[in-house]
């Protein structure tokens, strides 16, 4: 995969991935609906994805040629619009193997928020999403006992068992999908109400906050919304654009809901 466009316009990341051995990223993505979605085939596609982005961050801050690796920690997969949450880590060569294990295994660090602008990733620190990637890493811990990444579909949600994640293997992607559309009905069924933890998940889904932090000291016409490539909508403050396009660019708060539905 080539490297991907990207600038960092807030000084705190641009500092955060010159000085230091080590960086959590929230990366958003969008993901064609005809594509896959079972995890054995997106989770490559998310690394890849990550790892291009991640060449970029470091070829804009002077540092083209450091290595480095990456820790996929956790892919969110939104039902509509059809978007990608992939949060991990970036690993320099010169990090410490005791600190890669501490950092994987902690639920507080600091995130950095890339997200698409008319065809270039935006990057800068955004302390709220931190709040919303910890408490979704701790309560997709509790249905997923596996190795990492762990994965949620939010239109097809996995099936655990033992808190070990099942994927049909054989299957073609229609069965796959028909498969997931029935054991969701039947789950919805079997609660009073008819609702689930993933089905209260997946209606709020597009329930973000707005793009841009109160604290963000960017200007905020360097972070005008442009989603998709320019190739697909217009640019960002042009006379097509629409107010409500911007309800799918905001981090995800279905988390409130999966606290009442797991207590």
């Amino acid at each position: 995969m080539a490297d991907q466009k990207l600038q960092i316009p807030d000084p705190r990341s641009r500092t955060a991935l010159e000085n230091d051995l080590t960086l959590r990223i929230v990366l958003k993505a969008k993901y064609r609906p005809d594509k896959s979605r079972r995890s054995a085939d997106v989770i490559p596609w998310a690394k890849k994805l990550a790892e291009s982005v991640s060449r970029a961050a470091l070829k804009e801050v002077g540092k083209p040629n450091a290595d480095f690796e990456i820790s996929l920690n956790i892919i969110q997969m939104l039902g509509s619009p059809e978007y990608v949450y992939i949060c991990y880590d970036i690993f320099r060569a010169e990090c410490d193997r005791n600190v890669r294990l501490q950092t994987q295994e902690s639920l507080q660090q600091p995130i950095h928020y890339a997200s698409r602008r008319g065809g270039t990733y935006l990057m800068r620190k955004d302390a709220r999403i931190e709040a919303f990637t910890s408490r979704s890493y701790s309560d997709m811990r509790k249905l997923d006992k596996g190795e990492l990444p762990l994965f949620s579909d939010l239109k097809f949600p996995p099936c655990y068992i033992f808190g070990k994640r099942m994927e049909e293997q054989g299957r073609s992607q229609e069965e796959w999908q028909q498969l997931r559309a029935k054991r969701k009905k039947n789950n919805a069924q079997s609660l009073e109400g008819g609702k689930t933890i993933q089905g209260v998940l997946e209606k709020d889904s597009e329930g973000w906050e707005h793009d841009e932090p109160a604290d963000n000291p960017v200007p905020r016409e360097e972070l005008q919304r442009a989603e998709p490539s320019d190739e697909d909508k217009p640019m960002a403050g042009g006379p097509e654009e629409k107010s409500e396009d911007r309800q799918h660019d905001k981090p995800p708060v279905e988390l409130r809901h999966r606290d009442k539905n797991v207590q």
